[in-house]
């Protein structure tokens, strides 16, 4: 029924803006792009939610709106996990964050903090992981939407670069006990 109701209102619009019975193919082209394929798509990621399984934690979180990356909501991971996770570092250097270097993705001053912090696209804020060498860190960050799901993390370092280049990319241990 609302398929219905979104196409009525499309060919009107079309009609209006003298889409239809025009013979530029390139408004039309313009048209598919603009206004129709919008439509397909959200259909179609409509569809894809409702076939897949409850049970999924995936679609589970996506139903109920908990999984969305711009307000840096995670997966719910599992408690007492132990993992191997592949751990790069980062710094607050302008180079490497936005316009807010010390302002965490979850709103904390990263710069005063006192403690450990990583950042991981896989976890919620505030989980405690017990990293390898490193003792309890606290994910108070997020990381580039590219590394969901990949098992990376970075861990901070400040303003020490060098410490950060020293450090380079590890295969560390962790368990997650929060």
């Amino acid at each position: 029924m609302k398929t219905k109701v979104i196409k009525k209102r499309v060919h009107n619009f079309l009609v209006r803006k003298k889409f239809l019975g025009s013979k530029s193919r390139a408004k039309r082209a313009v048209l598919i792009v603009l206004i129709v394929f919008p439509f397909i798509i959200t259909i179609y990621e409509i569809r894809i939610i409702s076939v897949n399984s409850s049970s999924d934690p995936l679609v589970t979180a996506h139903k109920q709106g908990s999984l969305e990356a711009d307000k840096g909501e995670a997966t719910p991971s599992p408690s007492l996990e132990k993992k191997t996770v592949s751990m790069s570092a980062y710094t607050s250097r302008a180079e490497e964050t936005d316009s807010s270097p010390c302002i965490s993705a979850d709103g904390t001053n990263i710069c005063k903090y006192d403690g450990c912090v990583v950042a991981s696209n896989d976890y919620p804020f505030d989980t405690v992981l017990v990293v390898e060498g490193f003792g309890e860190c606290v994910v108070k960050d997020r990381m580039s939407s590219r590394y969901t799901g990949t098992g990376n993390m970075d861990m901070y370092f400040g303003y020490d670069l060098e410490g950060a280049l020293q450090f380079g990319r590890q295969n560390l241990k962790i368990k997650i006990t929060s």
